[in-house]
């Protein structure tokens, strides 16, 4: 479950269903409960891919590479000039 929520966008129940659908019946109802996974499968995401602190001026914005390309792949930010661009940028 945990491989799912880090490699794929899909929601936060559908990877948990989906993880859940190769389990032995035995297995599934020892599962915590549904909100349980949930939550486990948003802290992996956001330990995979934190989000960065909220800047004071924008010459302090660093964007993270892995915010500059969508889910599909596509590429979001096409060109940025960086932090030595200061309020240039």
């Amino acid at each position: 479950m945990k491989r799912l929520a880090r490699e794929t966008m899909q929601e936060s129940g559908q990877v948990v269903a989906q993880a859940m659908q190769g389990l032995p019946e035995g297995a599934a109802v020892q599962m915590t409960g549904m909100h349980n996974q949930k939550r486990t499968v948003q802290r992996v995401r956001q330990q995979a891919n934190p989000i960065p602190r909220q800047p004071n001026s924008i010459a302090e914005l660093d964007i993270p590479p892995h915010l500059t390309i969508l889910p599909n792949g596509e590429q979001f930010l096409l060109h940025d000039s960086g932090q030595d661009a200061g309020n240039n940028r």
